[in-house]
């Protein structure tokens, strides 16, 4: 059966349960919000919302709460009413574009909004940048090729990291993958000398606000494999200890086969 996702209506992008993206239009700026059509009310929370109800919503934007809320009006339309300061953000963070929005001029850098679900009632953000733009990658001569390209997406850091941290990680820890094993310069030889991806135990996006954080208990060196399959479902962040475990399992399932 055919997922649903990507799901695409008006200016909205769902990709999953728990990922909302806003492609940004003069509306942004003029409406001190934007609407969420019906047919992605579901995943908002807001299906029985009500004519004059208003449900409040918490966003995290670069570690600080901002309080919003989602209002149905007399035409039954649904909107994301920004706060004053989320507004401001918007303003000074994307002065040059309102200003070409206002002017009627051409744009090829769309920014976007990213929400990513924390509870019903609580988002991540971060601003995406999207080329505006139909060029793509042709078919091959035989014909046979698929079409890529189409838009291209640059994604910010969400949470500030300390380079001072990791390199005090780095110390303690090596540039050996915590989880597999793996060093890159045993694989790589002198291009993989001295690289490593450092993991945060306690992702920084569950932290309200700043926190220390100690590179010797905190922080682990992994390589980038190990990286991914430990984030790869939001719901499911996992430990060191339980790659390790998964890991072990199945390259005893891989020796059952080396036979």
């Amino acid at each position: 059966m055919r997922s649903e996702f990507p799901l695409t209506v008006k200016s909205w992008a769902i990709y999953n349960d728990e990922i909302y993206v806003k492609t940004f239009d003069k509306s942004v700026f003029e409406d001190d919000g934007t609407g969420i059509p019906r047919k992605i009310r579901k995943y908002w929370n807001i299906e029985s919302i009500s004519l004059g109800e208003k449900i409040p919503v918490s966003i995290f934007y670069d570690n600080k709460a901002y309080d919003m809320v989602i209002v149905c009006n007399r035409t039954n339309r649904t909107k994301l009413k920004w706060g004053k300061d989320f507004k401001r953000i918007l303003e000074e963070k994307f002065y040059d574009l309102k200003r070409k929005y206002l002017e009627n001029q051409d744009i090829d850098l769309v920014p976007e909004i990213r929400f990513v679900k924390i509870d019903s009632a609580t988002y991540n953000v971060e601003f995406v940048e999207s080329v505006k733009s139909d060029v793509c990658y042709n078919n091959d001569d035989s014909g046979n090729g698929r079409v890529e390209g189409r838009r291209a997406f640059y994604f910010s850091e969400r949470y500030e990291r300390d380079s001072k941290n990791r390199d005090n990680a780095i110390m303690y820890h090596g540039y050996r993958c915590s989880a597999c094993n793996f060093l890159f310069e045993d694989k790589y030889g002198e291009r993989g000398k001295q690289y490593i991806e450092i993991h945060h135990i306690k992702p920084l996006y569950m932290n309200e606000k700043e926190i220390p954080v100690n590179p010797k208990h905190d922080l682990v060196p992994v390589c980038s494999n190990c990286h991914r399959m430990i984030h790869r479902k939001k719901e499911d962040v996992l430990s060191i200890t339980r790659l390790k475990e998964i890991i072990l399992k199945n390259e005893g399932k891989s020796n059952d086969l080396n036979y």
